[in-house]
């Protein structure tokens, strides 16, 4: 039961986090969707160090496995308004914005994941 509080705690955070970025960053349905953007691409950062952290130093804090890589990494990040934005853009006739947001999201984010993984996982 504790691990889903946890889990519900850190998603509460993360989802609050996710909307203060779409509230800095407001998207329109036409432009670069940054507020998702930023939020998927730190969210990717985040889990990588978390991962590295976890799998290679902190095995035993199994509670901040689920606080922050389950419920805030999972509340912070958003695949269907990501999903939803790159159908907007191509519904909207901007094709090749929709084109490149996938393509970046997609680099940026697992770039970031394996980054701040090696960086983790190589602390003394």
């Amino acid at each position: 039961m504790l691990n889903v509080v946890l889990i519900a705690l850190g998603g509460a955070i993360g989802s609050i986090c996710r909307y203060g970025l779409s509230q800095l960053f407001p998207w329109q349905g036409n432009g670069f969707p940054t507020a998702t953007f930023l939020s998927n691409i730190f969210a990717s950062l985040i889990l990588g160090i978390l991962l590295g952290l976890l799998m290679n130093k902190f095995s035993e804090m199994q509670g901040l496995k689920y606080f922050a890589i389950i419920g805030f990494c999972g509340g912070f990040s958003t695949f269907s308004t990501f999903a939803f934005e790159s159908f907007k853009l191509n519904q909207n006739g901007a094709i090749m914005m929709a084109i490149l947001y996938a393509i970046f999201s997609f680099i940026v984010s697992v770039g970031l994941l394996y980054g701040g993984y090696s960086l983790s996982s190589n602390l003394n």
